[in-house]
């Protein structure tokens, strides 16, 4: 679960000329300055929010506390999400 980092390099300005990783569409984007909170009644916790290698992140994502610990989307990313994981064509992780 998460992304895997892939260390393949990139020809398109990329910082440090790396595309980072493989990202795992089924989990969030990796992220700081983000929001957690835990939810007892609910038995999940939630992220909020945040800022990726690309840009500021205005998504929601839910993990449960209890049965089978697989994340789901509360609210998609206008912004901020690596190109693939936006489904957007491109050749390094931010487009």
């Amino acid at each position: 679960m998460g992304d895997t980092f892939n260390a393949q390099r990139c020809s398109n300005g990329e910082p440090l000329g790396l595309d980072y990783t493989t990202p795992d569409r089924m989990s969030p984007e990796r992220r700081f300055k983000h929001g957690l909170m835990l939810d007892p009644a609910g038995a999940r916790i939630i992220v909020v929010g945040g800022e990726s290698d690309c840009a500021k992140l205005d998504d929601a994502w839910q993990l449960p506390l209890t049965g089978d610990p697989v994340w789901s989307r509360l609210t998609r990313a206008s912004q901020g999400e690596g190109c693939v994981r936006a489904g957007l064509p491109c050749l390094c992780y931010c487009s």
